[in-house]
């Protein structure tokens, strides 16, 4: 197990057989990951794992590949390489039910208490900002903080 910095060009090595790109919304340079995604190719079987909260800048590589996996998740593209697990609210979900939190939260009432979104629920009704946070970092949906989601 090895841990790269995003300025992890000259530390790349030898062909990884697995990698992990944590919080990948929020990366600002890509390479290092298309550099790895390449040279684990020649592994026999690659495993490569993206993670991440939603953002806010639709204009990434990031927002490509979470649409990619919208896709393949409706239907609308097939790829048998990959295995897209995506935690969000609709965009027609209320947000200020807790069954919308639910299901965008798979740790619900597990590692997240069930009382913790009941105080978010309350703000999101008088804070745009706060809404705007919520909406990203709980409810999984790509924002702009420009306009609030309106």
């Amino acid at each position: 197990l090895k841990g790269l910095s995003r300025e992890g060009w000259g530390k790349l090595g030898r062909p990884a057989h697995c990698a992990v790109f944590d919080e990948y919304c929020f990366w600002q340079d890509y390479r290092p990951a298309t550099a790895i995604t390449t040279g684990i190719v020649s592994r026999r079987q690659p495993l490569i794992l993206y993670a991440s909260t939603s953002g806010q800048n639709r204009g990434t590589e990031a927002y490509e590949k979470w649409q990619f996996a919208d896709a393949v998740l409706d239907g609308r593209a097939s790829d048998l390489s990959l295995y897209p697990f995506i935690c969000a609210a609709r965009p027609d979900d209320p947000i200020d039910s807790i069954e919308t939190y639910r299901r965008a939260n798979p740790s619900f009432g597990v590692s997240i208490p069930v009382d913790y979104f009941d105080g978010h629920i309350e703000r999101v009704k008088t804070s745009k900002s706060h809404e705007v946070q919520v909406r990203q970092f709980f409810l999984n949906q790509w924002v702009s903080s420009t306009n609030q989601f309106l």
